[in-house]
């Protein structure tokens, strides 16, 4: 068995990410968030398959940067969150590492950063 850890997920003008904005409109504009487009998680799933017996049972799989919510936010339009949750938000402050992916089995994303999925319209 293995284990795909994914982050955030967006991409083709899927709602998610206008979805997440009011259950995050009080986290710290500044706290970054780990995301990966649904493309690159076909690529990811696809090189688990295609790999007969991948070096790790668990693989996180994310983008090459973790923007910051104003970003994430402004990606949508809307304003950034403001900071007003406090210590609530901080059970999400979490990133993820996916260097043993891109080590193990090859993978790179195609869209790295957010902003390329955005420039592509992807």
């Amino acid at each position: 068995m293995r284990v795909l850890r994914l982050p955030f997920v967006y991409g083709d003008g899927d709602p998610h990410i206008e979805e997440a904005i009011p259950m995050m409109r009080g986290w710290p504009p500044s706290q970054r968030m780990a995301l990966i487009h649904h493309a690159d998680v076909a690529q990811a799933v696809a090189r688990v398959l295609d790999t007969a017996s991948p070096s790790h049972r668990i693989y996180n799989v994310v983008d090459d940067e973790a923007p910051d919510l104003a970003t994430v936010f402004a990606s949508v339009g809307a304003p950034p969150p403001d900071g007003s949750a406090g210590e609530a938000a901080r059970a999400f402050d979490v990133l993820l590492d996916g260097r043993r992916i891109r080590e193990d089995l090859g993978f790179k994303p195609e869209f790295p950063r957010l902003q390329d999925a955005i420039a592509a319209g992807a």
